[in-house]
């Protein structure tokens, strides 16, 4: 199977099951028992297993501000039904992998911090809790903007817990284009493959050392050969 096949040539490789039905419902929650089920029924190897289950859900973003404070807790409860239904696997541990807006635990600028389960924290910092990772869609090519925006949705706290934590990098074209490295014509510099590799190893000395990059379409848009500088990356 693929699952095998990539366990067995790439050293440390973690495939994910990715859902992202992106609801206000958390829809995603009803998929994690079928990769579940998977893991306990059809694999018969843990080479054959998913590893964990991703979710980018970013429905959140239209209620973080909501005066509805039933909106927000009820959306965390959907998003702890992705953990606990992944904790139903009997055999070995099924992980669980979420992706957050850098300002979610923000509303005007502002820390929003809201009771949940007995813990007052902002949104990111539940979401930390709730998720053994998070990656950060930081919305931007340049530092400092980066490293700050990693502060805002909590880096500290996940460091704390020893919880990993991803810059995500956009590299589809999108406006406006200082938020993503897909090479267009704008005022912004560095819109190169080279560029964003740079930023990456930019990381240490901006405050970001042990973190690792997600780079957003990176089989998609990133490496499709639709641009002279987005290379065809192939098995041949």
């Amino acid at each position: 199977t693929t699952l095998s096949e990539g366990h067995s040539r790439v050293t440390n490789l973690k495939i994910y099951a990715l859902f992202a039905a992106s609801d206000i419902e958390v829809s995603e929650r009803h998929m994690v028992p079928y990769v579940v089920w998977y893991n306990d029924n059809c694999a018969h190897t843990d080479q054959e297993k998913f590893d964990g289950v991703a979710v980018n859900n970013e429905a959140y973003a239209a209620i973080k501000c909501s005066s509805d404070l039933n909106q927000r807790t009820t959306y965390l409860d959907r998003l702890q039904e992705i953990h606990d239904g992944a904790q139903k696997q009997r055999h070995g541990r099924l992980l669980t992998h979420f992706s957050v807006s850098w300002h979610w635990g923000q509303c005007n600028g502002q820390s929003q911090p809201f009771l949940w389960r007995g813990k007052t924290s902002d949104a990111s910092h539940h979401m930390i809790d709730i998720f053994d990772s998070i990656d950060v869609q930081v919305g931007y090519t340049t530092f400092p903007q980066i490293n700050e925006r990693m502060d805002l949705a909590g880096l500290n706290y996940s460091r704390l817990l020893n919880k990993p934590s991803f810059v995500t990098f956009y590299t589809d074209k999108t406006e406006p284009c200082q938020i993503t490295f897909f090479p267009q014509t704008c005022r912004w510099s560095g819109r190169s493959e080279s560029n964003l590799f740079s930023v990456i190893d930019q990381f240490p000395q901006n405050g970001l050392s042990g973190i690792q990059p997600c780079i957003h379409y990176f089989r998609g848009v990133y490496s499709s050969g639709g641009h002279p500088d987005w290379p065809a990356h192939s098995n041949h």
